[in-house]
């Protein structure tokens, strides 16, 4: 009997994943397509007489990377298992004036700083879309930027597609990676006065293995083994505020716990990609916690050039010390209670979805353009 009930399933489940996988790929291909005829036009016209060509094409590679995350929810939200998003505010004020008036259910419209270092501790593989969903519904999706690794770059059509991003990517070698991360900060910050920073100062997803290195090295340096996050790292974030000075001072410092696991099931193992995208289970509520903290006022020390490089970083690293002490008692009670501590009507929920299913007609752009007039001359010529 359970052979004959997974059989019956089948078809469908072979429909959803070829109708997934049409629509994913074909959007990436048509962004990466896009990115190119874009690049390509920048060329020509920089040899002639436009002088604000670059302009231009930063203008519409920014319209790529909302492509992307509009293309990302859609699939997600059509091709898995709906998901609702909590969002929880520690400040009454400043919910207040990161959320503007909606009715029960709907979208919300965010006014987060459009400006700032994003950060957040780190559990499943696609914890940067959520955070990134955010930023869309915070109209600010186009200015997103993500640090991650290196050897993503090596990801086929994707790989390129991130590259046209400038996203930051890390070989995680410090002699390596700093002078790299400073010319590439320091170029983010000439592209727009918008722009979210995503980092996640654990560096990695928490799993068993990476907790038990935290404890060693906690253990090293004598701090608290937490059990629901890792240590946090200094350095990434360090370069990263230095180099966006003055442009931000602002980090938005985000919390995520998912539904459906216990604090020893690792999220990572539960809510992988295969079982979001290919089983089309996705967690049922995304919670997240908000904070906001300006680094100019609460860790003085990193902007003064009295100080050598080694004592504003250590000054920054007590500082976020500090954060994760408190991120591990706000993972502890998420997980006891299945929601975060905040006060009574501090939160709001809403489904993970676009604002308009429309939108996905955009992803593809001149790719659809140039693909119906290639058809429309084939017929026209038969």
């Amino acid at each position: 009997m359970d052979i004959i009930k997974k059989a019956a399933k089948l078809p469908w489940h072979l429909v959803r994943l070829l109708l997934l996988g049409f629509f994913f790929f074909s959007g990436i291909v048509a962004i990466v397509f896009n990115q190119f005829l874009y690049i390509t036009w920048a060329a020509i016209v920089r040899n002639g007489t436009d002088s604000d060509s670059d302009g231009v094409l930063q203008q519409r590679l920014e319209h790529t990377k909302k492509a992307f995350i509009v293309l990302l929810t859609f699939c997600t939200n059509n091709f898995s298992s709906k998901s609702e998003v909590m969002l929880s505010f520690r400040d009454a004020e400043l919910m207040k004036k990161c959320v503007k008036a909606k009715e029960f259910g709907a979208l919300p419209e965010l006014s987060f700083d459009p400006s700032a270092i994003i950060m957040s501790n780190h559990q499943i593989y696609s914890d940067w879309f959520f955070l990134w969903y955010l930023a869309y519904l915070n109209n600010i999706s186009q200015h997103f930027f993500i640090v991650m690794k290196k050897s993503l770059l090596r990801l086929p059509i994707l790989g390129q597609g991130m590259r046209n991003y400038s996203f930051v990517f890390l070989s995680r070698n410090w002699e390596q990676d700093k002078e790299y991360m400073n010319q590439q900060f320091a170029h983010i910050k000439t592209l727009n006065r918008k722009f979210w920073m995503l980092i996640f100062p654990e560096g990695t997803n928490i799993s068993h293995n990476n907790k038990k290195i935290s404890h060693k090295y906690a253990e090293k340096v004598h701090l608290p083994k937490n059990e629901c996050v890792l240590l946090p790292r200094v350095k990434g974030l360090y370069v990263a505020a230095k180099q966006l000075y003055p442009n931000t001072t602002k980090i938005l410092d985000f919390s995520i716990g998912y539904s459906d696991h216990g604090k020893d099931d690792m999220a990572q193992d539960v809510f992988t990609l295969w079982r979001i995208y290919i089983e089309g289970v996705s967690p049922k509520r995304i919670s997240i916690l908000v904070d906001e903290h300006d680094l100019q006022k609460q860790v003085p020390g990193l902007y003064n050039e009295e100080f050598d490089e080694e004592t504003q970083m250590d000054c920054l690293g007590q500082w976020i010390n500090g954060v994760w002490v408190v991120k591990e008692k706000d993972m502890e009670h998420y997980y006891e209670k299945g929601e975060f501590d905040v006060p009574e009507g501090n939160s709001l929920v809403f489904p993970l979805e676009l604002k308009s299913n429309w939108e996905v007609i955009g992803v593809y752009g001149p790719t659809l353009a140039i693909t119906v007039a290639v058809l429309a001359l084939i017929l026209l010529w038969k």
